[in-house]
């Protein structure tokens, strides 16, 4: 109990004594795989890109996902501390700048690559467990912009690199051809990484395929038994069975076949079997010591098992997906209300993993993120900090379920009867639902005053002179 310090004021907030606890040999992490297959740098991302590749149930749910994760349109937003508070001009401008590097809120983009081609590459994070992109930079008129996110893939990892503190220092890669020299590490504080469970420094987090991996084997495992069954169903094994006569008959002079002769029988037996096996053979023909059979013919199919022992891998594989609803239809009962629960389930999850996206490229600067703080620091704060109340929110809508959009019908019927003031904050929400630009308080002040022109007006101009 000596070795335990106590505190002032400047030890509590400057010192860390804890360690996170990940294992880290060499460059690789070895805390939470125990799979030995999947422990070497690389074979993971490798085996799981297979995996998508070559099932055809796992594909479906990796779109699923890729494609759901595409679907929202992305806006930096200016932060708002408080109903009353006065428009921050910096944190207008920080918005609208990073909507123009990335061509949000309906912006062109100053990106190489539009933001959705970016996009698409980072989602693979989801079923991998992560994905790394490099930030690559240009100077155009006066200001530093984002030209890409160079994406690294996943299986050309071989090092993480850590500091004293434990804190990521930069990503080591394979060599992109044999004998050729490996790229430069990569700086963390120009890497974005994208993590899905992190825990610790576990920067390769967990994907949602791993937990398929058990199931992919095994429905593997299946099929292959399948085909072998179908081909023993289909070309039963052939059988030699011979007819020797007794001995006794052999050893009389008037044996109508030597022991030669029923030798030869029967090698021409074995030879038609294998030719039929082979399927070299259209025909064969019995000799009257040897006559050819079948095993197999009649043998248990055990397909109809076989099948759904597939279909029990399928559901477990859409499980780890939160994807169940994609099993309704397939069998002969359902219920909708079961299926819309199982997709706001997938919905949600949907949600959490685009979130993950847009923390990692917002917030504070720091090793393997915050690529919005890092430019914005590079063109508007020479301390290199931005400051929280002018640090842009990344927002994505269109795929959450909204409470709004969803009572739009009654939102018009309570403002018709004046029972419902719809303001600013309202005006944009419903803005957003068509995908138009958001209003500002100036622009909402002009649209005010414009003036209502009928009939009875007496200021309507007639065309003649007042004199």
């Amino acid at each position: 109990m000596n070795d335990i310090v106590e505190l002032d004021r400047e030890g509590l907030i400057e010192t860390k004594y804890s360690s996170s606890g990940t294992d880290i040999q060499n460059g690789a992490i070895r805390t939470y795989e125990a799979n030995p297959r999947f422990t070497t740098p690389g074979a993971w991302a490798a085996y799981a890109r297979q995996m998508t590749r070559t099932e055809a149930r796992l594909a479906v749910l990796d779109m699923l996902v890729r494609h759901s994760i595409l679907s929202p349109t992305w806006s930096a937003e200016p932060p708002r501390t408080g109903e009353d508070d006065e428009e921050n001009e910096n944190a207008l401008r920080n918005a609208d700048f990073i909507n123009e590097a990335f061509g949000w809120a309906g912006k062109i983009g100053r990106t190489q690559r539009t933001w959705e081609d970016m996009l698409d590459s980072m989602s693979h994070y989801a079923s991998i467990g992560f994905w790394v992109t490099e930030e690559v930079y240009k100077y155009e008129d006066g200001l530093y912009w984002l030209k890409d996110l160079a994406d690294l893939e996943p299986d050309s990892i071989r090092k993480w690199e850590v500091d004293r503190d434990g804190e990521l220092a930069a990503i080591r890669q394979y060599p992109f051809v044999q004998g050729e020299p490996a790229p430069k590490p990569l700086p963390a504080d120009k890497a974005l990484v994208v993590s899905l469970e992190k825990t610790g420094r576990n920067w390769e987090g967990v994907g949602l395929l791993r937990a398929c991996v058990i199931w992919y084997e095994f429905k593997n495992l299946i099929i292959d038994q399948m085909g072998r069954g179908a081909v023993k169903w289909a070309t039963p094994i052939p059988r030699v069975t011979v007819d020797r006569p007794p001995k006794a008959t052999l050893e009389d002079e008037t044996s109508a076949y030597t022991n030669d002769e029923i030798n030869d029988q029967i090698a021409y037996a074995q030879n038609a079997a294998a030719k039929l096996a082979e399927g070299r053979a259209k025909w064969v023909s019995d000799t009257p010591i040897a006559s050819l059979n079948t095993f197999g013919d009649s043998a248990f199919d055990a397909t109809p098992a076989l099948l759904a022992s597939i279909q029990h891998a399928n559901k477990e594989m859409s499980t780890r997906y939160a994807a169940q609803w994609i099993e309704l239809g397939v069998n002969n009962t359902g219920s909708r209300s079961v299926g819309e629960v199982h997709y706001e389930a997938f919905r949600a999850m949907m949600v959490n993993l685009i979130d993950e996206i847009a923390n990692t490229l917002g917030g504070v600067d720091r090793p393997g993120g915050g690529t919005v703080d890092r430019l914005l620091a590079t063109n508007f704060y020479p301390t290199g900090i931005v400051p929280a109340e002018e640090r842009p929110l990344i927002k994505h809508s269109g795929l959450a379920a909204d409470a709004i959009a969803d009572g739009l019908d009654k939102i018009i019927a309570l403002a018709e009867k004046g029972l419902l003031d719809i303001d600013l904050e309202l005006k944009n929400r419903l803005r957003g639902l068509f995908k138009l630009t958001q209003l500002r308080a100036e622009e909402e002040e002009a649209l005010k005053v414009i003036p209502d022109v009928t009939e009875d007006s007496t200021d309507t101009p007639t065309g003649e002179d007042d004199d």
